[in-house]
């Protein structure tokens, strides 16, 4: 039960943590200047819903989880995910929208994420300016989970490894593995026209292996252009 407290609470800081670096770190490269008078402040969007699709392949006990199309993105999770949206601002150029979505279970957190309308097709960037994002993403990232351990008094270290490249789904992006405490986890991150789309856990150190693998390697995207 102690162990399941603890990961119950780096649930709901990993979900602060996301929140915040969509907001606070996710910067992208440099728009065009837009006017400067300010829009009108826009409603907070509704998440799109977490639709179960059929795989037979999935873990016993996993289910798919597509959420929203246009593309169409899903991965395999535990349990029926929380989720949440929110409208983040973005520099010179109608705001983002950030989908959060929170699995989990005895042995760890799973979470999904989609960022659309980037003001740039980050797919086409260079891979400096790609890199530049992710290391944003994880910077911000970093500052909400580091606050959030200190505001609920949990006295973890957090340490980042080095990130590297990967390709999910036949589209690239960069990974970054950390730990936090007695917990490890992981955030990846791959790019498809003006979207981002992320995948990240944490599990204690009891988790079966097959558990994150079965969870990485589902990341499916489907219905994105393909960048020339």
């Amino acid at each position: 039960m102690k162990h399941k407290t603890k990961l119950l609470a780096a649930a709901l800081l990993l979900f602060a943590a996301a929140s915040h670096f969509a907001g606070a770190g996710a910067q992208t490269p440099a728009a065009p200047p837009a006017s400067r008078i300010p829009p009108p402040v826009a409603p907070q969007p509704t998440p799109y819903p977490a639709t179960v699709v059929a795989d037979a392949s999935a873990r016993a006990g996993w289910r798919r989880y597509q959420f929203g199309d246009s593309p169409a993105f899903s991965v395999v999770m535990p349990t029926q995910p929380e989720s949440s949206a929110e409208r983040t601002p973005s520099p010179g150029a109608p705001a983002m929208v950030v989908h959060l979505y929170i699995s989990t279970n005895d042995g760890g957190v799973y979470g999904a994420a989609r960022l659309d309308g980037l003001p740039i097709n980050v797919e086409r960037s260079t891979e400096a300016e790609r890199r530049g994002f992710f290391q944003n993403f994880t910077g911000g990232f970093v500052n909400g989970f580091q606050d959030s351990l200190k505001q609920n008094k949990l006295d973890y270290e957090l340490k980042l490894l080095d990130p590297k490249k990967v390709t999910a789904a036949g589209y690239a992006g960069f990974e970054q593995d950390f730990t936090v405490g007695p917990f490890s986890g992981r955030a990846q991150l791959v790019f498809a026209g003006k979207g981002a789309f992320c995948v990240m856990s944490i599990w204690n150190q009891t988790a079966p292996a097959a558990d994150r693998e079965a969870f990485f390697n589902s990341f499916r995207l489907a219905g994105a252009p393909k960048s020339d």
